[in-house]
């Protein structure tokens, strides 16, 4: 099956969304579709362009064969579909955090970096944040701190069958743009960064497909996450309906330059030094800020943007968010 779809993809057709949730589940369950025919595929998918049923196919795949992680909604997740070559902060990690300290429930579902080591968990291990793959503790730190971090390697399985193959290519894949679709938890918010238009609006349409209460596709400068650069194009997805607004970090006084991360040991330096002497005019605050707020507002539109940028501000500066961090990161033993 999965010549034949390579084989179809190469020529420009684009596949049904049953016909990739069946590619998908053959390449799960066939152990002898070698990584070299995985790598094909998915650098063929990449050339064409994937395509919203695509997407909707291996995404929904992909969360049949996951392990579920219950718990009580309503829910928010941040992440990015990554893809971009700059050296980037840290930030929807970041945010996840801070959500949680202003009592906004959060289920952060990541990974490693998929080339070096600068992805979510990364920065979690960095910062001696505990994550788990036992299903009963992670309910019950999200109990006590509302917030949850979901190891994509523990509760997706089939990710294991297209690792070698994601690690041979040069390039993103489909895989990028489904992860962010596949948290094991029950999401109800969820923002999602992206890096062009197009790619923003087969997102929001997947997102449509999946049933999600609300959403924000973020289409930052040249960055998955609200520049503060820059505008920022938000496509605001709820049920069936799709409007956009855009996102100006002059209209809340961040306006700054890009924050420039690295690997996630200098970030996580970076993030305790500023979460204990706060510094609004370090980009990276800025960013965290203003990706906060746009993530609240996206949970609850009861305050605006500004609102939520403020209260996230009084709870860096009062110190309430360098106390929940610390207590936090200490939770290691829950039973």
């Amino acid at each position: 099956m999965i010549d034949e779809c390579t084989r179809l993809i190469i020529q420009g057709d684009s596949l049904t969304d049953t016909q990739s949730y069946d590619l998908l589940s053959n390449i799960i369950q066939d152990d002898s579709i070698s990584n070299e025919q995985i790598t094909q595929l998915l650098m063929a998918l990449h050339s064409k362009g994937e395509t919203a049923d695509e997407v909707y196919g291996f995404a929904t795949c992909l969360r049949n064969h996951m392990v579920p992680v219950p718990l009580p909604g309503p829910l928010i997740d941040v992440c990015g579909t990554g893809g971009s070559t700059h050296n980037r902060f840290n930030i929807s990690t970041s945010v996840a955090l801070l959500l949680g300290a202003l009592e906004i429930p959060v289920a952060k579902h990541g990974n490693n970096g998929s080339k070096k080591a600068n992805g979510s968990f990364d920065f979690l291990t960095e910062l001696d944040i505990p994550f788990y793959s036992d299903v009963a503790d992670i309910q019950r730190i999200f109990h006590s701190f509302r917030l949850a971090f979901i190891y994509a390697k523990w509760f997706h399985p089939a990710m294991k069958r297209v690792a070698a193959a994601r690690q041979m290519m040069s390039t993103r894949s489909i895989f990028n743009l489904i992860g962010p679709l596949c948290n094991p938890a029950p999401i109800t918010h969820q923002i999602i960064g992206t890096l062009t238009e197009g790619r923003a609006y087969l997102i929001a349409d997947v997102l449509q497909r999946m049933g999600m209460t609300r959403a924000f596709v973020i289409v930052g400068n040249m960055i998955d996450e609200v520049s503060i650069a820059d505008s920022t194009l938000i496509l605001d997805v709820k049920g069936d309906s799709l409007s956009t607004f855009v996102v100006n970090p002059s209209d809340y006084q961040l306006l700054g330059p890009e924050p420039v991360g690295g690997l996630s040991q200098k970030n996580a330096e970076v993030f305790k030094q500023l979460i204990d002497v706060p510094d609004l005019n370090h980009s990276v605050l800025k960013s965290i800020l203003l990706n906060t707020a746009v993530a609240a507002y996206c949970y609850s539109s009861d305050s605006s943007i500004n609102d939520y940028v403020e209260r996230a501000y009084d709870c860096l500066n009062s110190g309430a968010f360098s106390t929940y961090f610390y207590q936090y990161s200490t939770a290691k033993s829950v039973h």
